[in-house]
């Protein structure tokens, strides 16, 4: 794409000239263009073509939503220095392999993972006595997305 006004070269996306400064808008010329004092179509092939500039309408997209939960359940006990975030980047490295094993048979069936993967997918409840702190790992939860399929 080149600009009607200095006739350089501009990305397609823009809406200014990145040369001149002028606004890119109603009409954009596309192909081989004449500098400033020479003809179109002289040393440069054919003469440049003038098309409107076709506007972007983005189309709503119908998506349907849903939670991949592994329920876990487990109560355990870990010394004072243990905080929740410990225990969940502890049970995210001991079961990452079946987390993400799971996590790719939902990509395959076309679900879009929207939320974080990692430790912050665990539900951890905290529960603290003078000499430990009991933990109970509820469950992993990711959020998903799928384009639902059009009639």
């Amino acid at each position: 794409m080149y600009c009607k006004s200095c006739r350089e070269p501009v990305p397609l996306d823009s809406k200014f000239c990145l040369h001149c400064g002028a606004q890119i808008t109603g009409q954009v010329v596309t192909g081989p263009l004449a500098k400033p004092g020479e003809k179109p179509g002289e040393n440069h092939g054919e003469k440049p073509v003038v098309r409107p500039v076709e506007k972007f309408v983005e189309k709503p997209v119908d998506r349907q939503y849903r939670d991949y939960v592994l329920p876990f359940n487990q109560k355990v006990s870990y010394g004072r220095a243990w905080s929740a975030y410990d225990v969940s980047l502890y049970y995210w490295q001991t079961n990452q392999k079946l987390i993400r094993s799971e996590l790719n048979k939902l990509r395959e069936e076309g679900w879009e993972i929207i939320s974080e993967i990692g430790p912050a997918g665990f539900k951890i409840e905290e529960s603290n006595n003078y000499f430990s702190n009991n933990f109970t790992i509820v469950e992993f939860r990711i959020k998903l997305r799928q384009q639902r399929p059009s009639d």
